[in-house]
Order: C-alpha cells, then structure tokens, then sequence
C-alpha cells in the first residue's frame, strides 16, 4: 500500500494533467450569455415595436383608418411577435446548456444547438421578410394610393430596396458571424474533449 505523500503525488500528477483550462469555460460562458442576452434584448424589442405600430395605428387619422391599412399593421404587429417568441426560444435552448456536464456532453449540446440554429436560419428570415414585406406593401399601397405614380415608384423602390439590402446583404452578414462564434465555440470544446481522453 502506498505512503499518503506517494497517493498525494500521483494525484496531482493526474490533476494537472486532466484539469480543463478554466479559461476556456469561462469565456464559454461568457459568449453563452452574451447570444442569451442579444436574443432576449431583440425579443423584447420586437414586442415593444409590435406594441408601438397597434399604438400608431390607434392614433391614425380616421381618413387613414382603412381596413387595408390596419390589417396591415396588424399583420406587421404579429410579424413582430412571431419573431420575438422565436427569440425567446433561442434564448431559453441557450439557458438549456449546462455547462457542469463533461466536456464531451456539453458538446453534443452546442451541436444541438448549432442544429437548431441551421433549421432556424433556413427557414425563419426568408419567411419574416416575405410576411413583413407583404405586410408593408399592403400598408404603403393604401396609405400612398392617391400619390403619383413617380412617388409611389420612389417609396416602394426605396422600402423594398432596403429589405433587400437588409436580407441579402445585413442579415447573412449578422448570420454568418453568429455561426462563426458557435463553431469557434464548438471547436474549443472538441479541444477540451481531446484533453480528457
């Protein structure tokens, strides 16, 4: 049987060799909790800006109140709200990882993840564009119906113009560096993983 100082010193040995850089979970953590807090900050913007386009249509003036128009808000409103509960949903599967598991448990949960957020990006911002674009075409239709031709040209070009810029361009920018953070954060969590075998 060995001295307590031989059980000591082997014990050490093996902590130093199997212990998981604390570093490494902290900034885990730290970027877990900054895509929670982005999420639930976007979702709770969302809300507040559906809530704010019901209080404008409130306050429309009667010749504007149509039913086109606040149907159309409306539907923007609800656009908004769809949108947030998703963010709410990404942020409670972000609260689901726990980062206690073992390194190679805590893996399969951001991968889970990762696949969530691929289906997510797939389907979610083509489906919010068409349904806000939608929305506001009806909207803007209704509201600049007496306008020129020229004007109404310049406003539907200029609106729709910019939802594009905001898909094509902002939006898979936005996604892009998103799932670069996830795969950074996936990759260090393999490197911790080979550590441990």
């Amino acid at each position: 049987m060995k001295t307590f100082e031989d059980l000591q010193t082997v014990w050490k040995q093996n902590d130093g060799a199997k212990s998981v850089p604390q570093s490494n979970f902290s900034t885990l953590r730290s970027q877990k909790q900054k895509m929670r807090n982005k999420s639930l900050f976007t979702a709770f913007a969302l809300l507040l800006t559906g809530i704010f386009v019901l209080t404008i249509m409130n306050s429309l003036d009667k010749n504007i109140q149509s039913i086109t128009v606040m149907a159309a808000m409306i539907f923007i409103a609800i656009t908004c709200w769809l949108q947030a509960l998703l963010q709410f949903i990404n942020a409670r599967k972000l609260d689901d990882i726990d980062e206690t598991l073992p390194p190679k448990q805590l893996l399969q949960q951001w991968q889970n993840y990762r696949t969530f957020q691929k289906k997510q990006s797939v389907w979610n911002m083509p489906l919010y564009y068409i349904l806000l674009g939608t929305a506001l075409g009806f909207y803007l239709f209704e509201i600049i119906k007496n306008a020129s031709v020229l004007l109404k040209i310049i406003v539907f070009t200029v609106t729709y113009g910019w939802m594009l810029f905001a898909y094509f361009y902002l939006g898979k920018r936005q996604i892009k560096k998103h799932n670069s953070k996830i795969d950074a954060m996936i990759k260090d969590l393999k490197e911790l993983e080979n550590q441990f075998e």
